[in-house]
């Protein structure tokens, strides 16, 4: 079933492809004017500039740094480095080699979507109000700010947050559009795993070349608060689980000089991932490491104690695991997780994972706090 969506979604002139395209280039359109005015995000990294790596411990750790799980993303923005560059498997794209072909496609949609839109425009308002493709709305991506960007940074974070839930409801009703239209076309996806199966299948081929313009997006909307989890993380680097409130228990301090860092490289291949559902995935597998590590360590000491992780020591763990990361992107991905992830996901062992990264991320980003 999947390999037919894929197919049906590789064939350039197929109607729902075309149309796939045109809802890409309707979503790029808007997103266009809005990241274009955003700021260096490169800045925006771990050690934070003018804040003492460690200096919340009481002590610098400058020369813990080189201990660091090699992460993903050096610069904390999901930007391969030419070094990165070298492990990565035959075939496969750096980021920005990826939104340069993600820029190359969409212009080159454009060139057909005009044509293309007008017709549809025409076909749609020949149709009856309950037609599916009647329901699509139509926005000029040029009144992003009709009256000048706004000045301040809570005034720009605020108007960017009031566009992006206009375009991520976009996004919304657009999959939703094209999911609709597929179940028409074809009745055997009409089942319960099928619509499952249809929904996860469109979410990657729509949002891959949408994704190096809709996360700037979010950054810039978390600017403020991805400045103070870099602080946090620069601040408390060198930390160990106790000093994040982990119990003694699942410390692990002596198990492995970098306590739980399996864990630690699996949170760092979110960057690098597009689709939502695969980041969310990712997310489920660093806190089943979390506890396989624990299981692990109680296995291999040949304690007769069998120690389960609870909710109480997966924040701590978490939120220590997160400093370590060193990506404070987090905030970003977490709410772009959230937003765009269909709430059938969110409910479960999936939601449980994400929520308690998320109250992992706010705990640590409050330690910036005075």
């Amino acid at each position: 079933m999947q390999q037919l969506i894929k197919l049906i979604l590789s064939t350039e002139f197929h109607p729902l492809c075309q149309l796939l395209r045109i809802y890409q280039y309707l979503i790029y359109d808007r997103l266009r004017p809005l990241i274009d005015q955003q700021g260096d995000f490169a800045s925006i990294r771990v050690p934070f500039n003018g804040v003492e790596p460690g200096c919340a411990l009481g002590h610098a750790s400058s020369s813990d740094w080189s201990a660091q799980p090699r992460s993903a993303s050096p610069e904390g923005c999901g930007v391969e480095t030419e070094e990165d560059a070298d492990d990565l498997p035959p075939g496969a794209e750096t980021l920005e080699a990826a939104t340069e072909h993600a820029r190359r496609d969409l212009e080159a949609a454009s060139l057909r979507g005009a044509e293309l839109s007008e017709r549809l425009t025409a076909e749609a308002a020949q149709a009856d109000d309950g037609d599916a493709m009647c329901s699509i709305p139509w926005r000029s991506p040029h009144d992003s700010f009709e009256d000048g960007p706004p000045t301040g940074a809570g005034a720009l974070e605020g108007a960017l947050a009031r566009h992006a839930k206009t375009i991520i409801g976009d996004v919304r009703t657009y999959i939703d559009s094209l999911h609709e239209l597929f179940l028409v076309t074809y009745d055997a996806l009409d089942t319960p795993l099928g619509r499952d199966q249809l929904h996860a299948s469109l979410e990657q081929p729509f949002l891959e070349r949408l994704w190096p313009y809709l996360l700037p997006l979010f950054r810039l909307i978390n600017k403020t608060k991805e400045i103070e989890l870099a602080t946090a993380m620069t601040s408390y680097w060198g930390a160990t689980p106790n000093d994040l409130f982990a119990s003694s228990k699942v410390a692990l301090l002596d198990y492995e000089p970098v306590p739980y860092s399996a864990a630690i490289r699996e949170l760092q291949q979110v960057v690098n991932l597009i689709c939502p559902l695969a980041k969310l995935e990712c997310i489920v597998q660093v806190c089943k490491i979390i506890c396989h590590t624990v299981d692990e360590f109680y296995v291999s000491s040949g304690s007769a104690e069998n120690y389960s992780v609870g909710a109480d020591d997966l924040i701590p763990i978490l939120s220590y695991v997160t400093v370590r990361a060193g990506l404070p992107q987090l905030v970003s991905e977490c709410h772009a997780m959230e937003e765009f992830i269909h709430e059938g996901y969110l409910f479960g062992e999936e939601g449980y994972c994400l929520i308690s990264l998320q109250t992992a991320i706010e705990y640590v980003a409050k330690l910036a706090q005075p």
